[in-house]
């Protein structure tokens, strides 16, 4: 239980601290809401595309995931705040 602890100590440390992992884990669920939020507007645009989106705007998207990973990596946001989802009017199941 203390090292559990420590590492969640640790592990805050890293991003900044409690207050701005809050402050980050809001915008990823922003980010989240504004995909689903304006899903169909979106689907006109990227219909059966990977699409990245961070702070509420689009900033890459592409038939490959790793062409939008690279694409991300390439403009220097941190890969782990952006939300990466593929948008499809099928029905999809998605592991990961």
């Amino acid at each position: 239980m203390a090292t559990d602890m420590r590492l969640l100590k640790r592990a805050m440390r890293s991003v900044g601290g409690e207050e701005e992992f809050i402050k980050k884990h809001q915008q990823y669920r922003q980010d989240i809401a504004y995909i689903d939020d304006n899903r169909k507007q979106l689907l006109k645009k990227y219909q059966d595309q990977w699409v990245a989106v961070y702070n509420e705007a689009v900033i890459a998207s592409g038939s490959e995931y790793q062409e939008v990973v690279r694409c991300i990596t390439e403009q220097h946001f941190p890969i782990e705040e952006v939300v990466i989802k593929y948008l499809s009017n099928q029905k999809l199941l998605t592991l990961f």
